[in-house]
């Protein structure tokens, strides 16, 4: 009895266009990572996989290049693997936070660069998934409150750890800038096939940020992630009349 085969052998006789069209399908528009919150962040699941279709031919290979997609490294599940990203490629985070009550809040920007890489400032369309989105509070603490008191300032480093909050404030200002992110408990894809939920977008912008008062003072320039409340709101009704 012979074996399946899973060879089109016809393929090549299909018009141009037509095998052009199967080569882009194959290609990802859309990533996502599993990450699992313990001690430390650690991704669990990637999908889809790296895109083997771009390997098969150097048809598919010029495919894979005039779409713009680039390879990065991420560490998933203790070694390094690649994700392809073209520049209108989306990255979905689905974090399970730790249910731990002694659980301390790890989602930072450091700690995703790190799992991330280059592929997190590359991005501009970011979605997080969360069950818990007060454990992503760390991603949208503003770098600075300003001014609180004649002679005094507000500064994450009295929340958090000092190094950490100058690694988030530096991986902020490597970001895209136009990156937008999003976030709710339901995935992208549960979004399209019409589940409610609230969705919250955020932009990147600068603010000018002071340290100290009077003739001491000292400014810069630094990028948070605002809330666009009025988005947020508009996102909302539109849910609301989706069958």
């Amino acid at each position: 009895m012979s074996s399946p085969t899973t060879t089109f052998s016809l393929f090549p006789l299909l018009p141009t266009e037509l095998r052009r069209q199967i080569f882009l399908s194959t290609l990802p528009t859309l990533t996502t990572l599993h990450i699992t919150e313990g001690a430390d962040l650690d991704v669990t699941l990637i999908t889809p996989h790296a895109p083997a279709a771009h390997m098969t031919c150097k048809e598919a290979q010029q495919m894979y290049v005039e779409g713009g997609y680039t390879p990065y490294s991420v560490y998933a599940m203790e070694d390094w693997t690649a994700i392809h990203l073209a520049k209108d490629s989306a990255l979905q985070l689905v974090i399970s936070p730790s249910s731990s009550p002694k659980a301390n809040l790890n989602v930072t920007w450091t700690e995703l660069r790190g799992l991330l890489g280059d592929a997190l400032l590359a991005v501009k369309t970011l979605h997080i998934v969360c069950n818990r989105p007060v454990c992503l509070v760390r991603l949208w603490a503003t770098p600075e409150a300003g001014l609180v008191k004649a002679g005094a300032s507000h500064w994450d480093e009295d929340l958090w750890c000092k190094e950490t909050v100058a690694s988030d404030r530096e991986c902020r200002a490597l970001m895209h800038p136009e990156l937008k992110v999003t976030t709710s408990v339901a995935t992208l894809e549960e979004l399209e096939r019409g589940i409610d939920d609230v969705v919250e977008e955020r932009e990147l912008v600068k603010e000018r940020a002071v340290e100290g008062f009077g003739a001491e003072a000292k400014f810069s320039d630094t990028k948070f992630l605002r809330l666009l409340e009025e988005s947020c709101e508009i996102v909302s009704q539109q849910r609301k009349v989706v069958p």
